[in-house]
């Protein structure tokens, strides 16, 4: 009698783990998911690199093009004024610029080579920016006669309050909303030669109070072609017309592409991002559980394998 209890202990042990390993399979009776696509959860090591462009327009004249390859990678998680969020370090390098100032009455800037790096501050819920720093060292040829030597730099570093919602998830076709934000900035573009040297600095806040539109739409970035929601945003700001347009790829977890365009302090400072990859690897959902019987039970050890769902 007591090895019949024993063996009943085992079979009701292996029941209760292979009911772990399914319960996920099941869809859950009372869960209702929303429809659209919906916030991605982030994990560390991921990343996604985009062909960038920055093309930077000074009130005095300067006019600065810097085309990069430029990734952000997941670093870790933190929190930003009391927000769960996601830390990612952002690298880059120069894959070409061009350029123009009116100092020494006029230099043309050409045959850049350089990196980039910096940070970006994104909150877990709804992936809003909470702030974004970037730095690009630089050094091209000035033309003026004779070709000069000059290095650069061009800095950028965004704190948008509350909170930069760009995507108001889950994302369908005709959804919109108002934005409501204030961004502040600071930042600007440095030279310096044996011709002339000098900079275009800015500072400053305003406010990207206006609405974003989703639609349906397929790009095609070097990633390759690509379903995406496309998200529309323009205001009106007292320094000119700020623009985030973005298309969010579901599939990559990530936006595809983005045209950002920020009036900076009288300059413009404009951003296209195009994916050229992604890095998203699947975490681990496999589970092996060993059953060993009791002494009074007959037979050897057990094993019980498979793949975990989640639970609805």
């Amino acid at each position: 009698a007591r090895r019949s209890g024993s063996r009943r202990s085992v079979v009701a042990i292996l029941a209760l783990l292979a009911s772990v390993l399914v319960v996920g399979q099941a869809p859950s009776a009372s869960a209702t998911q929303a429809s659209g696509d919906d916030v991605a959860a982030w994990s560390n090591g991921w990343s996604w690199t985009y062909a960038t462009t920055f093309h930077y327009v000074g009130s005095d004249g300067t006019d600065a093009t810097i085309n990069e390859n430029v990734t952000y990678a997941v670093a870790g998680s933190t929190t930003f004024n009391g927000q769960d969020a996601y830390h990612l370090n952002i690298t880059g390098n120069s894959t070409g610029c061009s350029g123009h100032t009116t100092a020494a009455g006029g230099v043309d800037l050409d045959t850049f080579a350089g990196s980039g790096s910096g940070s970006r501050i994104v909150r877990k819920s709804d992936l809003a920016l909470l702030q974004e720093n970037q730095h690009q060292d630089l050094k091209a040829k000035a033309h003026k006669v004779i070709a000069i030597d000059v290095t650069a730099s061009l800095d950028l570093h965004l704190t948008p309050s509350p909170g930069w919602r760009t995507r108001d998830f889950p994302l369908n076709a005709g959804d919109s909303w108002q934005n409501n934000e204030s961004l502040a900035y600071t930042g600007g573009f440095v030279y310096d030669s044996s011709l002339a040297s000098g900079s275009s600095p800015f500072e400053g806040a305003f406010d990207f109070d206006g609405p974003s539109t989703v639609a349906n739409q397929t790009v095609s970035v070097p990633a390759g072609s690509l379903s995406t929601k496309a998200i529309s945003a323009q205001a009106n700001t007292t320094n000119g017309t700020a623009v985030d347009n973005i298309w969010w790829s579901a599939d990559r977890k990530n936006d595809a592409k983005e045209h950002l365009q920020l009036p900076l302090d009288g300059a413009t400072l404009t951003i296209d991002r195009n994916l050229s990859s992604s890095s998203t690897p699947a975490p681990s959902t496999s589970l092996t559980a060993t059953v060993t019987p009791s002494l009074t039970c007959a037979g050897g050890q057990v094993t019980v394998s498979g793949k975990l769902g989640n639970a609805g």
